[in-house]
């Protein structure tokens, strides 16, 4: 190849230089269509059935994409029920199945009875006497009992059945007896409780009402011979009411105060009649089972 053959190569090449780039860049921003054909040129190689072929190809959105989308849809639906499924068993319930009734939260948004079947509780307590010139300086005791409530299924009721006892020390003297003086009593009652809960609250109540059965002594002194003792008991029958205000703690423990009431007794006390009619207050603990 000869100079003068290279230079003018060299320089034709150069001229179409600018060309050849502008149209690169046009083939490259080249965007299709959704659904447009494939364009091809037709050259003298090609036949008349690679043209028609070349018309059936298919467009740049893929010929199975009716398929995949579905597949997909399909994927997307398991994986929905199965996040809700692991979450239905990973969260407890909100509502008892037996009764409907809204189970408590633990951060004590509510309370509910929920599926207890009943409740034990514990009290330590205060009681005055009614009569207190009866009694004197015991008519203030010192108080404990244990109960349990046996809940009504699906009702916010139950059955009680507790024991209950005081006692008490202190000096008096009369024309019977004289110097220390102890008394004691024991108390079985039976009876119901109806429950009450405030919405959205870890607070909730009861009241109560039954019947007693008790037996109470007391002991003292005798003036006239101060080595003996003069001894007197007696069994008597009352009606008593209870009302409780508890604090939930947790879905089976509550702690909370209590008043309680005994009406109507008769009893006697060396050769005397007296009353042992009673109101107490209590502090309650209370367990849920």
């Amino acid at each position: 190849m000869n100079s003068s053959s290279f230079l003018l190569r060299t320089l034709l090449g150069l001229t179409f230089l600018p060309l050849a780039l502008s149209a690169q860049e046009r083939f490259l921003d080249l965007e299709f269509e959704p659904g447009a054909e494939t364009m091809w040129t037709d050259t003298g190689s090609s036949t008349a059935s690679d043209r028609t072929a070349s018309k059936n190809l298919p467009t740049l959105e893929l010929a199975n994409r009716a398929k995949i989308m579905a597949h997909y849809e399909e994927a997307t639906q398991f994986l929905d029920e199965l996040a809700e499924d692991t979450l239905s068993r990973s969260v407890p319930p909100t509502q008892d199945a037996e009764t409907g009734a809204e189970l408590q939260r633990s951060d004590l948004t509510s309370t509910s009875l929920g599926t207890a079947g009943g409740f034990f509780s514990a009290t330590l307590g205060v009681k005055g006497m009614q009569e207190k010139s009866e009694w004197d300086t015991l008519d203030t005791q010192g108080s404990a009992s244990v109960e349990f409530a046996w809940r009504i299924p699906k009702k916010a009721f139950a059955g009680v059945l507790g024991l209950a006892g005081s006692y008490a020390r202190q000096s008096r003297s009369n024309s019977a007896i004289g110097g220390e003086i102890d008394t004691w009593v024991a108390e079985l009652y039976f009876g119901g409780k109806g429950y009450l809960e405030i919405p959205d609250t870890a607070i909730w109540g009861y009241a109560g009402v039954g019947v007693s059965l008790l037996y109470t002594e007391v002991e003292g002194g005798i003036l006239s011979s101060p080595n003996a003792t003069n001894r007197s008991s007696d069994f008597g029958v009352g009606v008593y009411a209870q009302l409780g205000l508890l604090l939930r703690l947790n879905r089976s423990q509550s702690i909370g105060i209590e008043y309680r009431g005994l009406f109507g007794t008769n009893t006697t006390f060396f050769n005397t009649d007296i009353s042992v009619d009673y109101n107490q207050f209590n502090f309650v603990f209370l367990v849920a089972f």
